[in-house]
């Protein structure tokens, strides 16, 4: 016992000393795209809902309601509302919803790289840079090493009545995509990029998530087109290619944020609502404890190491440490050998006599019990009248009986077997009728 008392504290110290020193480590960012309004990792959105639960007071909510389900459920006021996700596929279904809402008054604003069905609805055309169509954080990695650090430009080209053109610079891996609208489609150009002369381009490596960077000088200034607005009756849809911009990390990446905050502004004052139903925070940011448990690296090796050690105490203290318990058979009931015994031995003596005076004690005992009085000073015509008031039987052949049992009792001689049955059943008579 004192043996196992040492193992327990020596495993308990190594686990408080394991855990204070994960606690003081740096601690790793995680660059997993969630867009999760809970996640205050590089690629959530805990900083963007924030400052807009900030900037529209009670106004603003994050759901994760489709855009069918909104439309649904919001016909009777006019709201805005904002989808961020690295990827929105969206249905015929979500996109008539959307359609509806915007010919309503609303303002709908939809981030991502690709859209589903809404392509195809608003006939427009998503041009892939480098060859893919997703970010990496291990391509950023390599264009930043390899093109030292530049940057190209994004200009804002709405509204210029109240905001004037300007350029912000982003890594070139963070845009993506961009869009290609027929001009017979009624739109609105709110943010393009414009790829720098003599500057690095990237060519298409044969691994998903490496980019290539080879120093090839372009020969004229390319605009495409990241963030454009569709007028949709009352209402508008905007469309925004570079999502990652909107993430905790965009907003802090320079001046970023004034150009994020220019696209929010086109979405008016009414009430905003943000939708998870298209992000990958419905699977990868439930809030359970263990979720949190697993998401700090300390507390997350402090679990497995409780885990391990809890086997291993399983392990060494496997072996039995006591005596096998022996197999205890519970007591039989000899009662009914018993009665078998009596019986026998009363049918070899033949002591009728003897039978019938023990059962006039238990017929006592009966009459006892009913409240009839049967002691050696009562009658026995007062007791057999009693006896038939309780049970409705002839009085007087009570009495015949009550004397010939008095008779055996006092009497020294054995009777015969038939005169013991005659006796036993009469006294059994009474008996039922007094139960």
């Amino acid at each position: 016992m004192k043996g196992s008392k040492i193992f327990i504290v020596g495993i308990s110290i190594f686990f408080i000393l394991v855990f204070l020193i994960l606690c003081r480590a740096p601690q790793h960012f995680l660059w997993n795209p969630t867009f999760a309004h809970n996640d205050d990792q590089p690629y959530g959105l805990a900083l963007t809902d924030s400052m807009l639960s900030a900037a529209h007071a009670q106004a603003y909510q994050v759901t994760r309601e489709s855009f069918y389900q909104l439309e649904q459920k919001d016909t009777l006021c006019t709201k805005n509302y904002i989808a961020v996700a690295e990827k929105i596929n969206l249905t015929e279904t979500d996109v008539n919803a959307i359609l509806r809402m915007a010919k309503r008054g609303s303002r709908i604003l939809i981030a991502a790289n690709e859209f589903g069905e809404l392509e195809k609805i608003l006939n427009l055309n998503i041009n892939y840079d480098y060859g893919y169509n997703h970010f990496s954080l291990n391509r950023l990695k390599d264009y930043i090493l390899y093109s030292q650090n530049e940057k190209d430009s994004l200009q804002w080209t709405g509204d210029t009545v109240i905001f004037p053109k300007k350029k912000y610079y982003i890594y070139k891996p963070f845009i993506a995509t961009s869009i290609s609208v027929a001009d017979s489609i009624p739109h609105r150009i709110l943010a393009e990029y414009i790829s720098p002369v003599n500057t690095m381009s990237a060519a298409v490596s044969t691994q998903p998530d490496t980019c290539c960077i080879t120093p090839q000088t372009e020969s004229a200034i390319e605009y495409n087109l990241l963030v454009i607005a569709f007028p949709q009756g009352k209402g508008e849809i905007i469309l925004a290619t570079t999502p990652f911009l909107f993430t905790n990390f965009g907003l802090l990446n320079g001046n970023i944020s004034e150009l994020i905050f220019r696209v929010f502004s086109q979405l008016g004052r009414g009430p905003l609502v943000r939708t998870e139903c298209y992000s990958a925070a419905l699977t990868t940011n439930q809030s359970t404890p263990l979720r949190f448990f697993l998401s700090q690296p300390a507390l997350k090796w402090c679990l497995y190491l409780s885990l391990g050690g809890i086997v291993l105490f399983m392990c060494f203290t496997a072996k039995r440490k006591q005596r096998v318990i022996p197999i205890i058979t519970p007591p039989q009931n000899y009662s009914l050998e018993f009665v078998k015994l009596i019986g026998t031995l009363y049918f070899q003596k033949k002591d009728h006599t003897d039978l019938v005076k023990k059962k006039y004690i238990y017929f006592k005992e009966v009459l006892r019990k009913a409240r009839i009085e049967s002691d050696e000073t009562t009658d026995d015509r007062s007791i057999a009248e009693q006896i038939g008031q309780q049970t409705g039987l002839d009085s007087e052949k009570i009495y015949h009986n009550l004397q010939n049992i008095r008779n055996v009792i006092n009497a020294e001689e054995n009777i015969s077997e038939d005169e013991m049955k005659t006796l036993i059943n009469s006294m059994n008579k009474i008996i039922d009728s007094l139960n």
